[in-house]
């Protein structure tokens, strides 16, 4: 069974939610990502935005969060 995140089980079959590919093929896919390095490339991420001038981080959570920002909520 794969670590990669997007790995899954749907109708009793394992499939990739990331392709549309019925099989995994394990880190050499492109879209391979353990759940460590996902949570690694958000707090990565939410540095980036936590990094920018307050109107930026407000138009951002507006446009794509529904107005939250929860990459202030990162410890």
């Amino acid at each position: 069974m794969s670590e990669c995140i997007s790995f899954n089980i749907e109708n009793g079959r394992f499939m990739c939610i990331a392709t549309t590919n019925e099989t995994c093929d394990g880190v050499e896919c492109t879209f391979h990502r353990t759940a460590k390095a996902q949570r690694a490339s958000l707090g990565q991420a939410h540095a980036r935005l936590r990094s920018l001038p307050e109107e930026a981080q407000v138009s951002i959570a507006d446009t794509y969060y529904d107005g939250k920002m929860p990459w202030r909520e990162d410890k």
